[in-house]
């Protein structure tokens, strides 16, 4: 969907059986005394009941060997606060990605992880949303990111939508205060780095 055909007024509707989210605090969403294989088979029970077992485990490791996680079989017997920030994070996706959604929401999914996960989490959900063909709504306070992947961006002030439109233009030629003191703010941060 492009920003031209988003309605900024009246009610949106949206089938919530083709949305996910996946929200910052990845580990608060999970049971920390179930093994990450309950949780996958929790999941698909609910999504799929039609599967067998070995059917769910192995399309669980075939999400997870997509997604860099090539550790599957000793993965599945771990508990979530046993993993790494970016270990859960993409945990989490693989855990939406069971639903088959349409559009998929990101709240903040880097904002625990160090640059160089950062740039594996963003190779692994690209390749992600080239298989499963997908709207990721990418929910952050980093432009840089936001330069370096997206294609529209939509920039919200205390919840109210002030620009929308393609990721290159609205950088470039920000039009609202706002947007052009993060840019200017961004810019300054990647200096210091």
């Amino acid at each position: 969907m492009k920003p031209s055909q988003l309605s900024y007024q009246g009610d949106i509707k949206i089938d919530l059986n083709k949305t996910d989210a996946v929200f910052q605090d990845v580990q608060s969403n999970m049971f920390q005394n179930v093994t990450l294989a309950k949780h996958f088979q929790y999941i698909y029970e609910a999504n799929h009941s039609q599967l067998s077992k070995q059917d769910i485990k192995e399309d669980v490791l075939d999400k997870m060997q997509l997604l860099g996680l090539n550790q599957g079989e000793q993965l599945l017997k771990r508990y979530p606060f046993e993993l790494s920030g970016g270990m859960a994070q993409r945990v989490a996706f693989i855990m939406s990605l069971i639903r088959r959604p349409d559009y998929l929401f990101l709240d903040e999914p880097t904002s625990a992880l160090d640059q160089e996960n950062v740039k594996k989490f963003m190779h692994y959900l690209i390749k992600a949303q080239e298989h499963y063909q997908m709207t990721i709504v990418f929910i952050t306070h980093d432009i840089n990111l936001v330069k370096d992947y997206a294609t529209h961006i939509s920039i919200m002030q205390q919840g109210q939508l002030i620009e929308s439109g393609e990721a290159s233009s609205i950088l470039a030629n920000p039009t609202h205060s706002y947007t052009k003191n993060l840019i200017a703010i961004a810019h300054r941060r990647q200096a210091y780095a």
